[in-house]
């Protein structure tokens, strides 16, 4: 019986499992970057050129070499601000607090940072440490007072005219004296002459001047008009004197220093001073 098996014939069961490993082999030589280049990084720091964690270098080059990554710098928080180099950060819920000075110190300081006392150090009271300031006003007030008692008002003698004319007569003690100018002569019960003088502003304002009158009638007093001059400073000054007094007239400048003579029924803003010197000028 001839037989008719070709020879050549593969059925596809024969090294099958060689052709199945090439195969396999070829699928895992594939690359599918093998043609592209390497990766340009443009000078990312810990990023080398052609090294983006793929095969072959893996993505393309993402723009020009010469374009770098602007430097950013860490923003500065607001903690940054308040931290003290003499405390460590994170320690603060430790701090102690001074009772002297109430500063803040770390646990590790035996004395304060600020004061330099130990907590241990008696802390004084508040009272005691305004003792030294209330004792120094004590001694400024007192130094005023003997001021006021044994100083007082200056009653020494003023130069006579229009630029030396005292805001008010002075007085202290029995002690007189005064500058100003003269409003009105009259004669006088208690002695030879009594002058109405006016001082400050009014008296050396020419002006002023002549829109003011005397009242010593009913009452010593300076007029505007009908109406009481409220604004003025005057005084009605009986002269008494030892010596011939100067002639005085209305308008002049007087200049004396005398003392107090004491008198019954006198009026308000009336003396009588004893001059012991006295000048008089236009």
């Amino acid at each position: 019986m001839s037989s008719n098996k070709d020879d050549t014939f593969d059925p596809g069961f024969v090294d099958d499992d060689e052709a199945k490993a090439k195969e396999s082999g070829a699928k895992q030589d594939f690359d599918p970057f093998a043609d592209v280049g390497p990766i340009n990084t443009g000078g990312i720091a810990g990023v080398a050129d052609g090294d983006a964690g793929a095969p072959g270098g893996g993505l393309a080059a993402a723009g020009p070499a010469s374009a770098a990554s602007p430097s950013i710098a860490p923003t500065p928080t607001d903690a940054d601000d308040d931290v003290d180099p003499d405390v460590v950060p994170g320690s603060r819920k430790d701090l102690w607090l001074c009772p002297h000075c109430t500063a803040k110190n770390r646990p590790g300081r035996d004395t304060c940072r600020s004061c330099g006392k130990s907590p241990d150090d008696p802390v004084e009271s508040a009272l005691k440490k305004k003792v030294p300031l209330i004792a120094g006003l004590g001694v400024v007030v007192l130094l005023a007072i003997l001021a006021f008692v044994f100083g007082g008002t200056d009653t020494g003698f003023h130069p006579v005219g229009r630029d030396h004319v005292d805001t008010d007569i002075r007085a202290s003690g029995d002690l007189v004296a005064a500058s100003g100018r003269v409003l009105s002569v009259h004669a006088s019960d208690h002695g030879p002459v009594a002058l109405m003088l006016v001082f400050g502003g009014p008296a050396a304002s020419d002006q002023l001047f002549s829109e003011l009158r005397a009242e010593v009638d009913s009452q010593v007093a300076v007029k505007r008009g009908d109406s009481i001059a409220n604004d003025v400073e005057y005084a009605l000054v009986h002269v008494l004197s030892d010596t011939e007094l100067p002639a005085v007239s209305a308008g002049q400048f007087v200049s004396f220093t005398g003392v107090e003579v004491t008198k019954p029924a006198l009026k308000r803003d009336e003396w009588v001073v004893k001059v012991d010197q006295i000048e008089v000028t236009e």
